[in-house]
C-alpha cells in the first residue's frame, strides 16, 4: 500500500518517466517497476540529491519523521 503511494507520489510530481528520469539522472522505464525507499535514503543536508530530496518528502507525507542524527 505504501509503495502505491510512492508510485503516486511520484507521478503526482513528475507526470512522466522521463521528467522523472531526467530529476534523478537514472533511467526509469516505469513508474510501476519502482520500489519502495526506506526512509533512511532520503536527506535534507545541502547536498542531497532530488532523489534523496523526494524519499524525505514522502516519508514526511506519509506522517513518518526521517531522523538524520542516529
Amino acid at each position: 500500500m505504501r509503495r502505491q503511494a510512492w508510485i503516486g507520489f511520484l507521478r503526482n510530481k513528475y507526470d512522466t518517466e522521463a521528467k522523472l528520469s531526467e530529476t534523478w539522472g537514472e533511467q526509469i522505464a516505469a513508474f510501476d517497476d519502482l520500489y519502495l525507499p526506506r526512509k533512511a535514503e532520503g536527506s535534507k543536508n545541502k547536498k542531497a540529491t532530488a532523489k534523496q530530496q523526494d524519499i524525505t518528502a514522502f516519508w514526511e507525507s506519509q506522517g513518518v519523521t526521517t531522523d538524520e542524527e542516529e
